[in-house]
């Protein structure tokens, strides 16, 4: 872990704010950087040895949405941007726990070691946790006696998510349509003794046939900022008798039990059914797959301080490092360029004003909450 073995005088030390600014009019004064600097179309930004801003081009101010320079000098990137875990840790930027998966630090580290490095960054940024995929170029130069770095720095969100988008709806849809084919050709059998029980597999595999190619076409409207909201009322009891049932098959199949609080609370509300429930879905496929067989999964509602909140849980526990990535945009357990879940709920818990957490210990294993704000309750 490059952070670990890195010393506080890397990760904490600052330079004076009179160091600062002499190292900053180095690069302000220089026309000719100046202007090359502005005409690459990239962010850049150039740190010193403590990883604090002391010049960036106007590619740069567009992105930290400033409008000189002077806001910036003395700044950490993170600390700039406002990244969510910049205030974390007792040295600000790049002190968390959280910052020793941060590809932009990482790289800062490698090339304080003299070697010019690229690193992809997955960061959540600014008061509405917006997540971006950025990738990071690190190299360590000297100028007039200086020791300096300079970041390039690339949103690839789009690059990204196109590779990921293909190979979750790629491989979910193949994997679909080879169930459904596996039942239909066992039905074509002369002999098939068990009709009843592959009509029931095929039902379940065209059904998530739908489910799959909604999912996405949710998600892409959401980060397109097209989605529209249809509110409707809600039963929860009700909504959580549907989730329970489209799932009861797959639970079946995996050796899991999915189940209903016996505490949970019946409320009718107003919002988006669909939005709800691909939320909470995306929270029950990730409680199947973390729970070996015959473990229980139990869905359930409850009303506390103004909110409806809905909860899955499974007895399985998160490690802290998946803990520290959840929400990130292209972050999974499933392997490379696999998941979305945790930050497509993230994303679309924001259109109807709700909140998602989550909870993990030994005693009561992993669950993760939708928050509802109950203004939006119609009758109870």
């Amino acid at each position: 872990d490059k952070v670990k073995g890195k010393s506080n005088y890397i990760l904490f030390k600052r330079a004076s704010k009179e160091d600062i600014l002499d190292q900053s009019e180095l690069f302000k004064n220089n026309e000719i950087l100046n202007l090359f600097l502005n005409k690459i179309p990239s962010i850049s930004f150039i740190i010193n040895e403590y990883r604090q801003i002391v010049y960036m081009n106007k590619y740069a101010l567009e992105f930290s949405k400033i409008n000189d320079l002077s806001e910036a000098i003395g700044k950490r990137v993170g600390e700039l941007l406002n990244c969510i875990h910049s205030n974390e840790g007792k040295g600000g930027c790049g002190t968390s726990e959280a910052c020793s998966y941060c590809g932009a630090l990482n790289a800062f580290l490698t090339s304080h070691d003299g070697k010019p490095t690229v690193e992809d960054c997955q960061i959540i940024l600014g008061p509405n946790k917006e997540a971006f995929d950025l990738r990071v170029w690190a190299h360590p130069t000297i100028y007039k006696g200086t020791q300096i770095y300079i970041l390039t720095v690339k949103d690839i969100k789009h690059e990204k998510r196109s590779a990921v988008y293909e190979r979750i709806f790629f491989h979910d849809l193949l994997n679909t349509i080879t169930g459904l084919n596996l039942n239909i050709q066992m039905l074509k059998k002369k002999d098939c003794t068990d009709k009843d029980l592959f009509l029931e597999r095929a039902d379940y595999f065209v059904k998530n046939l739908i489910e799959e190619i909604q999912s996405h076409q949710i998600l892409n409207a959401a980060e397109n900022g097209d989605l529209l909201l249809r509110n409707t009322k809600i039963n929860s009891i009700e909504f959580l008798k549907d989730i329970l049932s489209f799932y009861e098959f797959q639970s079946k199949f995996n050796s899991k039990i999915i189940k209903i609080d016996v505490q949970s609370k019946n409320i009718t509300f107003n919002s988006d059914t669909t939005i709800i429930k691909r939320i909470i879905k995306n929270m029950t496929i990730n409680a199947i797959e973390a729970t070996s067989k015959d473990d229980i999964i139990t869905i359930g509602c409850k009303s506390d301080n103004n909110q409806i909140i809905f909860e899955v849980n499974n007895p399985g526990i998160m490690s802290k490092n998946i803990q520290l990535q959840l929400f990130k945009r292209s972050f999974s357990t499933k392997g490379h360029n696999r998941g979305l879940g945790t930050y497509s709920m993230k994303l679309l818990s924001s259109f109807i004003r709700g909140e998602i957490d989550f909870r993990t210990s030994k005693e009561n294993g992993t669950t993760f909450f939708l928050s509802i704000p109950l203004n939006s309750v119609i009758q109870s």
